[in-house]
């Protein structure tokens, strides 16, 4: 049977780990499937249930089902069910093949600490040409910035790694600015992480860095966009 992932947990050290294992390539492998339901997930009965029918949807071979309550738990940043909606459109179980749907999906359960999710991301992008993967990064990125400017700031930390870590060609000025914002708000295990880009960027470009890091993190408390002048976005689907 294909690999489910059937909890629905994440926290800082997943995502911690993962970044590790960016910089010293030392990768341990998660179990095939999680035996429990977080405790913060179940404060959330509805999110609990969803998460739980899909696996056993999924066990069942409805895959159809599988697919439509993965991707509501998707849409919720429950990382877990975006692994397992990107497996099944990579395999066209429950819905027609889709790679770049998949990708998308799959990419933002690498961001949400689920460790499993980096090779089948490989597998996708092998299967992708370019100009197909830049729109995907691109959605990332804005679902990334929207989700900051709602307040949700576990988001900020994975906006920094999706810069220096997901991209062709790292960004390590951008990943410096968010990470900096992370330190600031005091997320946890970011002052290294920052350190660690800063030394990555031209001396040159840390003072304007700092103004722009500063400019944003007064926005984004004020309850603002990241961007200035930013038009008002649609409604995500």
């Amino acid at each position: 049977m294909a690999r489910v992932l059937a909890s629905s947990s994440v926290n800082y050290s997943a995502l911690l780990g993962l970044l590790t294992m960016f910089f010293l390539s030392e990768f341990v492998n998660l179990p095939a499937m999680a035996q429990s339901v977080s405790e913060s997930a179940k404060t959330n009965t509805t999110r609990t249930d969803e998460f739980s029918r899909g696996v056993q949807a999924w066990k069942d071979e409805n895959f159809q089902l599988a697919v439509n309550l993965f991707e509501t738990a998707a849409h919720r940043s429950e990382y877990e069910a975006q692994y397992n909606l990107a497996y099944l459109l990579r395999h066209g179980k429950g819905r027609p093949q889709n790679y770049a749907d998949a990708l998308y999906w799959v990419l933002l359960a690498q961001l949400g600490g689920i460790e499993v999710a980096e090779e089948l991301a490989e597998e996708i992008q092998d299967r992708l040409p370019e100009k197909q993967l830049e729109p995907v990064l691109a959605e990332i990125e804005n679902h990334l910035e929207r989700r900051i400017e709602t307040g949700e700031f576990e988001a900020i930390p994975q906006l920094a790694y999706y810069h220096h870590a997901l991209l062709p060609e790292a960004d390590y000025a951008q990943a410096y600015l968010w990470y900096a914002i992370a330190v600031a708000l005091n997320l946890p295990d970011m002052t290294e992480l920052r350190d660690e880009m800063e030394d990555e960027v031209e001396p040159e470009e840390i003072a304007v860095l700092q103004l722009k890091t500063t400019d944003i993190f007064n926005r984004l408390l004020a309850g603002g966009p990241i961007h200035q002048n930013k038009p008002e976005a649609a409604n995500e689907n």
